[in-house]
């Protein structure tokens, strides 16, 4: 290395990350004792004085550093920079040298590193430990070295010891460098074996139009399949649809003013299903949440009871039989008012009044949104398919949930 910038900053080497030659870098670093150093800036100093030198931006940068080191806050020292660029061929070796040393003239911002002749094997040998001979060594400060020797580096995921499975990463990938990120949806302590805890994942693809994040995300779903998972998944204008059928996943198309086929009420027989008490519950939350007013105001106390009291009478019922619109046979003509829009012929029926559901004994779930819905129409929508998706859950012990 021959020039130095003017400044240096923390990873400002990273680019060679990024390079896609073989290379030797090497760097060294002897300390100069506090004492020898400030010597040899009175000494620079005396000499820029006498010769009259016009250098002020100069003499103040060695007044700095010799505040700084009297401070104990640096340190100077001998810096040694050494690179060796290698190719299939010579003449390959000379153009990557050639490609290489621009580089840190560019995206290193103003290193300059001239090419060995007759000194080459004094360069090379100095990528040997214990070698005294050091080519073209200047004087530095010890934070011009950390800057150069960040010890950045891409991430390399976990490789095994993950939550799901058998402890295996997802996937691997490609990095910038050319080396391997094992891909996971679920962190953990990157030492530490965490197979078999249910820790929560979550992964989230952004990107512009036509860039793959669909089908990285058929490519993970793909590579997930080995763990044998129950998926479900609700996707937009049936993007997805070829990988879930694929993996053999049903697949349902979800339009507004078609009954959706989604029936909370039928999810479960009777209290000895496992999804019994939490659908009671969910169904009596639900109800609530349908009777509220145009404005958004909740329904009152009295009138929560009275839901309460339809829902235990609906979920008496055969289960082929049980549907939203037997609310309106039960509660009071005020209530009827509020939820007649959820019913039979109502505005929305057709989200959440289906007369039944088809089975949920698939490994895949996938409901699709032909055309985007309203804020009302996602909120009644989303939450019998939340019921939904969990009663598929309670059937597996390996669950992996994804949305689009």
């Amino acid at each position: 290395m021959k020039d130095f910038p003017i400044e240096t900053t923390p990873g400002q080497w990273d680019f060679l990350l990024k390079q896609p030659y073989e290379f030797i870098l090497t760097q060294s670093f002897i300390f100069e004792s506090p004492t020898k150093t400030l010597k040899n800036i009175d000494s620079q100093l005396n000499k820029l004085q006498s010769a009259n030198d016009a250098a002020k931006i100069q003499q103040e940068e060695l007044e700095a550093g010799k505040e700084a080191v009297a401070a104990g806050i640096t340190l100077f020292g001998s810096l040694h920079c050494a690179l060796t660029v290698f190719g299939d061929t010579p003449d390959q070796a000379r153009s990557n040298g050639i490609k290489l040393s621009a580089e840190f003239i560019t995206s290193g911002k103003g290193f300059r590193f001239s090419r060995a002749s007759l000194a080459s094997p004094f360069v090379f040998f100095s990528h040997m430990p214990l070698n005294k001979r050091r080519p073209l060594d200047t004087r530095r400060t010890i934070t011009n070295l950390a800057c150069l020797m960040s010890f950045h580096n891409y991430s390399s995921g976990k490789k095994s010891g993950n939550p799901i499975g058998d402890g295996s990463a997802i996937m691997p990938l490609k990095t910038d460098s050319g080396s391997v990120y094992w891909f996971n949806t679920h962190y953990s302590p990157p030492e530490k074996n965490v197979t078999g805890q249910k820790i929560a994942g979550h992964a989230m693809f952004l990107g512009a139009t036509g860039t793959g994040k669909t089908t990285f995300e058929a490519t993970a779903s793909g590579f997930l399949q080995r763990f044998d998972p129950l998926m479900f998944v609700v996707d937009y204008n049936r993007s997805t649809e070829l990988f879930v059928r694929a993996y053999g996943g049903s697949y349902f198309t979800l339009q507004e003013g078609i009954y959706t086929g989604c029936n909370p009420w039928q999810l479960a027989e009777g209290p000895e299903s496992p999804v019994w008490h939490r659908l009671l519950a969910f169904l009596k939350r639900w109800t609530q949440v349908l009777a509220r007013d145009n404005q958004g105001n909740p329904c009152s106390d009295e009138h929560g009871i009275e839901l309460n009291a339809a829902v235990e009478s609906i979920m008496r019922m055969p289960v082929e039989e049980r549907r939203t619109a037997l609310l309106l046979d039960i509660v009071s003509p005020e209530l009827q008012t509020r939820l007649a829009k959820w019913c039979d012929n109502g505005e929305y029926a057709w989200a959440v009044d289906s007369p039944g559901i088809p089975s949920i004994h698939c490994i895949i779930k996938k409901w699709d949104l032909i055309q985007p819905l309203s804020w009302t129409q996602k909120t009644v929508f989303i939450l019998p398919v939340n019921l939904y998706s969990r009663s598929c859950f309670s059937t597996k012990k390996s669950c992996n949930a994804a949305a689009i």
